[in-house]
């Protein structure tokens, strides 16, 4: 299941044989927890406009510390450390409608945007790299290969 970030219940409907679209309630599931609301999800990663970084996103329920990256040449040893911004937008910032109103079946809170930006990357190179911080939890370790210097879009 994906981390909404929220306590979320199941509820299953069965439509009557005759398929008329009438539904009926059958059951409802325990209440289900995330088992880190905090926790990194979402991660993404970006060019930025030099071939030496990369932007690293990823989304959180808490703004509440700062948000860091540690990557490095070796999974076992991420020897550099870096730390971004953080954003995020409320049913008010919406333009109209049903969007603007904050509501499971309208606007859900999307939590919090984090982008840490890369700086020296080398190109045709792979690097490992964990987000998060202490207090929430980190995620775990990935890896990407940046682009080579011949990349027709590289600067």
């Amino acid at each position: 299941m994906v981390n909404l970030r929220r306590s979320l219940e199941f509820r299953y409907y069965s439509r009557e044989k005759n398929c008329l679209g009438n539904y009926s309630f059958v059951a409802k599931s325990t209440i289900v927890q995330p088992f880190n609301y905090n926790a990194p999800e979402q991660i993404h990663l970006a060019y930025g406009d030099r071939i030496d970084q990369i932007f690293v996103s990823y989304v959180t329920n808490s703004s509440q510390y700062i948000h860091k990256c540690h990557y490095g040449l070796n999974p076992l040893s991420l020897r550099w450390r870096a730390q971004g911004t953080t954003t995020t937008y409320k049913a008010s910032d919406m333009c109209e409608g049903k969007a603007n109103i904050p509501d499971p079946q309208t606007f859900i809170d999307p939590g919090y945007m984090h982008t840490i930006m890369l700086e020296n990357i080398r190109p045709s190179t792979t690097y490992f790299y964990r987000a998060g911080n202490d207090q929430h939890g980190w995620s775990s370790i990935l890896s990407f290969t940046n682009r080579p210097t011949n990349d027709a879009n590289a600067k």
